[in-house]
């Protein structure tokens, strides 16, 4: 599993040696995200860090958040075990006329102080094998390297908003600034790691000349506790979707749910719950309409009792690229999956092992509504697949991916 991030942090002054080739290095790692994990947009960041840094490493992270997030940063990557850098966002400062000029044309730069560059360009000074930055949005902050940084992909946004509907000329000038933001970072930066062999597809049509590299992302099992057959609820069956409401992605899959899918489920099952969570979701649903026994809920502070209410996630995206956070969190805490080939990027899922897989809305209901009458399919489903998870995800594995990427870019190759 994750014991990889349990072992003491290594100092490595004054001591050389190799593990089959694969280091040790120094690292600067670059977040647009607090690497913490409390912060969605941060766990992947604080288990990275966290697990280079177990492995022999001698590793610097800069990386901006809010000013609530820098006490966070030390209780969770502490100042004796860790190198980091906190730069807070330019949210609520007073900004130069060239500042917002140059936020407006580098999108994802927005808010992107200087000092965070600065800090960026000093630990690059000290001398490092890899800069590798998490996510296109940091891009801005490496772009002097960016000839022997790595950039690493979650999704790409030019498939992502493939099905946007523009509701006002902002948001069509918002998009554009965003698409032409990834065209002109992708092509930039000589080194490119993808989530999936979607994305490092999509990277090439963008890229064609880079060096791109696919590794997956992992999870910390310990944040998301495996839930037992015994905290199953079965005598209120609930169908479950955790996404953003505000993403293309996540907006097109509620719409879905809500419109076709959910409809032939309440039809078998009149006394089923709908509960729809993330942020935006109230929103969306007003402007969907009436949904018979729905739950809609925004943020929330714990994610945790959603997740232990969840009968069956039932989420099948029409666009999206990238491994999908939410069907990780499923399979960790053990929640039955219903999807598509889109929602299951990247994943390795076999249909009826690890996850229910459709494509079209009425073999996608019978799916949820069976496991919703058969208690004993729905916990070998979510058995399989946490194990799959374990296997396939583990911290072990994926860094050893990501350890092989580096050492390719680091050949030339």
């Amino acid at each position: 599993m994750n014991d990889v991030l349990n072992q003491p942090p290594q100092v490595l002054q004054g001591r050389e040696y190799t593990r089959n080739g694969m280091g040790p290095w120094r690292i600067v790692l670059v977040f647009n995200e607090a690497p913490i994990p409390d912060s969605p947009a941060g766990r992947w960041g604080h288990l990275l860090m966290r697990g280079l840094v177990s492995r022999g490493h001698l590793v610097s992270a800069v990386c901006l958040g809010s000013a609530s997030q820098a006490s966070q940063m030390t209780t969770y990557l502490p100042r004796d075990q860790y190198d980091w850098t906190f730069v807070q966002r330019d949210k609520g400062r007073a900004l130069s006329v060239m500042h917002k000029v140059r936020s407006w044309l580098r999108h994802f730069g927005d808010c992107l102080p200087d000092e965070f560059t600065q800090a960026v360009r000093r630990q690059v000074a000290e001398g490092c094998d890899i800069i590798h930055v998490d996510q296109l949005a940091a891009g801005w902050g490496a772009l002097p390297y960016a000839s022997r940084a790595v950039i690493f992909h979650l999704c790409i946004y030019r498939a992502d908003l493939a099905l946007e509907q523009f509701t006002s000329w902002r948001r069509r000038l918002a998009i554009w600034r965003m698409l032409r933001a990834e065209r002109y970072l992708c092509r930039r930066f000589a080194n490119h790691i993808a989530i999936t062999d979607r994305v490092a597809e999509e990277v090439r049509k963008l890229a064609p000349a880079k060096r791109i590299c696919v590794a997956p992302i992992s999870v910390d099992f310990e944040g998301w506790p495996f839930i037992s057959d015994a905290q199953r609820n079965h005598s209120e069956p609930r169908i479950s979707l955790f996404t953003n409401a505000r993403w293309t992605p996540g907006i097109l899959a509620v719409r879905r749910l809500c419109g076709s899918i959910w409809p032939r489920i309440l039809a078998a099952v009149p006394n089923a719950k709908l509960q729809l969570v993330g942020p935006g979701m109230r929103s969306l649903i007003e402007i969907i309409g009436s949904v018979e026994n729905l739950e809609a809920h925004d943020y929330v502070e714990d994610i945790a009792p959603f997740w232990a209410q969840a009968g069956v996630l039932v989420y099948a995206p029409e666009v999206g690229t990238g491994i999908k956070t939410k069907l990780l969190e499923a399979m960790a805490y053990g929640v039955p999956i219903v999807t598509n080939a889109q929602g299951a990027e990247g994943l390795g899922f076999i249909h009826g092992e690890h996850a229910m897989m459709a494509e079209d809305d009425e073999p996608l209901a019978k799916h949820a509504t069976d496991l919703i009458r058969n208690p004993e399919l729905q916990n070998h489903l979510r058995h399989s697949a946490r194990h799959h998870l374990e296997t396939q995800f583990s911290a072990e594995a994926v860094l050893q991916r990501f350890e092989l990427c580096y050492a390719s870019f680091l050949s030339g190759k």
